[in-house]
Order: C-alpha cells, then sequence, then structure tokens
C-alpha cells in the first residue's frame, strides 16, 4: 500500500472513530438502536478501529466496556446520563464551551458556529441543542478527516476547543461519579478514551495546564456556578426598564416565548462517514 492510500485509510478510520464516540454521547435514547451500540457493539467497534489507528486504547476500552456490562439495562443507561448531563444541579457540561467561557451559550458558541460554516456545516430540524454540544464537535472531527481541503484541520480545531474542555470536563465526571456513589459510570470512561485520542490528533501537545491557566479556570467555573442561577423575574424587569429607557422594543422578553423560536437551536450534527457495518 503506497503512503497516499494509508493516509486516506488513516483519515476514514479516524472519521469513524469520533463518529462513533460523539453517537455514545448523545441522549441514549435519542439515537437508534443506543442502547445496542453503547453496550453491546461499543467496544468492538471501538477496539477495531483503535487497531487500524494505533491510539494504544485497549485498557480504557477494556474499562469502559466493563462499566457498560454493569449497566445492563437502557433505562438504567439512561438515568445515568440524565444525572451527568441533564438533571438539575448538572454535575458535567454536555455544552462543552461552558468550560471555556464559563456560561451557558458564551464567546465559544460563535467561534464553533464560525468553524461550521467554514467547514461546510449545516443545521437540521431534530438536532436541538447549541453548538458546543461535544457530540456535534465530535462530529465535526469526522467531517474535517472524511473531506479534502476543508479548514480548519482537524488538529487545529482539536487544539482550539475539545483539548481546552476535555480535562475540566474529566474532573467534573470523576466528582460526579463521587458524589453520587456511582458503582459504574461508562461515560467517565468513553471521555477517558476520548482524552488519549485527541491527545494524539492535537497539533500541540495537551500539557498541564500552568497556575496561571488553573487559575482562570476556577474563576470561568465560578462564573458559570453563578450564571446557573437562571434569569429572575427581577432580572428580566430590570432589562425591560433600561430597554424601554432606550426606546427599543422589550416583546423579546415576553414570558411566554417558545423556546423552540430561538435561531441558535437545533444545529445540524455534520455528514460524515456512516459507521462501518460489522
Amino acid at each position: 500500500m503506497n503512503m497516499d492510500a494509508r493516509n486516506d485509510q488513516l483519515r476514514t478510520a479516524k472519521a469513524d472513530f469520533y463518529l462513533t464516540v460523539a453517537q455514545a454521547f448523545m441522549v441514549p435514547m435519542e439515537l437508534s438502536g443506543a442502547a445496542a451500540m453503547l453496550c453491546g457493539d461499543l467496544a468492538a467497534d471501538l477496539a477495531e478501529l483503535d487497531q487500524e489507528i494505533g491510539y494504544g486504547l485497549a485498557d480504557e476500552i477494556a474499562a469502559c466496556q466493563h462499566d457498560f456490562d454493569l449497566v445492563g439495562h437502557p433505562d438504567e443507561l439512561l438515568l445515568i446520563y440524565s444525572s451527568l448531563f441533564i438533571a438539575p444541579p448538572r454535575r458535567v457540561q454536555i455544552n462543552a464551551a461552558t468550560y471555556l467561557d464559563g456560561a451557558f451559550n458564551g464567546g465559544s458558541v460563535a467561534e464553533l458556529e464560525a468553524c461550521y460554516a467554514l467547514g461546510g456545516a449545516a443545521r437540521a430540524e431534530k438536532f436541538r441543542d447549541l453548538a458546543d454540544h461535544v457530540a456535534l464537535q465530535l462530529e465535526f472531527i469526522a467531517h474535517l478527516y472524511s473531506s479534502i481541503g476543508v479548514e480548519p484541520t482537524p488538529g487545529q480545531f482539536i487544539d482550539r476547543f475539545p483539548a481546552r474542555w476535555i480535562d475540566p470536563l474529566i474532573d467534573d465526571m470523576e466528582r460526579a461519579t463521587a458524589e453520587l456513589g456511582m458503582s459504574a459510570n461508562p461515560y467517565l470512561g468513553l471521555a477517558r478514551i476520548l482524552r488519549k485520542a485527541l491527545a494524539n490528533d492535537a497539533e500541540r501537545e495537551i500539557r498541564p495546564l500552568t497556575p496561571t491557566e488553573r487559575r482562570e479556570r476556577a474563576l470561568a467555573l465560578a462564573r458559570h456556578k453563578e450564571a446557573e442561577r437562571g434569569i429572575s423575574a427581577a432580572d428580566y424587569e430590570e432589562m425591560r426598564r433600561r430597554l424601554t429607557e432606550r426606546g427599543l422594543s422589550t416583546e423579546h422578553l415576553a414570558a411566554d416565548r417558545d423556546p423552540a423560536d430561538d435561531p441558535l437551536a437545533g444545529w445540524k450534527p455534520m455528514t460524515p462517514p456512516a459507521p462501518r457495518p460489522r
């Protein structure tokens, strides 16, 4: 096999790998056959891809599959997912730009949207979340590996976004596992698999945080916790007063506004290659 053919094969395998991990980070009941994929085929698929790519994930994949085996029932898997990523107080941020901005829907979301547009992203009616959802970012990496001549490169995108949020996401996952007394958390194993792959594919080595960066992260997380309290009726009244003083419309502050009207909701996952048949 010549070098070009080998490179093409490697890019295809990496696209399949990131697509597979992306699907695993979706709500289990929202993906067709998700429970069977996660609890049955996931480890075998990742192990096959790891053999082809050479990430060296045998131990991480075995540990992750062990936890999926302990979970067993799809309803239990959904409960774990909800307790980590959905139920308040949300312990782990599936909208990962929160780790970068210290608040939900911060500036990194707009940066991600710009990257998606540059790389050929489109909207979908069925994907009702912001552009920083972990699964969407991983599908975009798959899209970049399966495309030729698009920007940014996979490594550049990894450096700019996932390489910066993967450690705090794992920190939160480990903390939640302990606080909730979980005997099994397959999503922690999945995140550790992802971290090792990202470290391999980043264009710059993922290095430990400096003391200054750790302080900045602590400040960002403190801002995030403050933001989590939400917007109160008093906050809305203050915004309405300020807008009225400036002669600006306040219609968008209506209490009965449908969240489905939010133009940022529903970013489409890319169209990376479908998972390889087994």
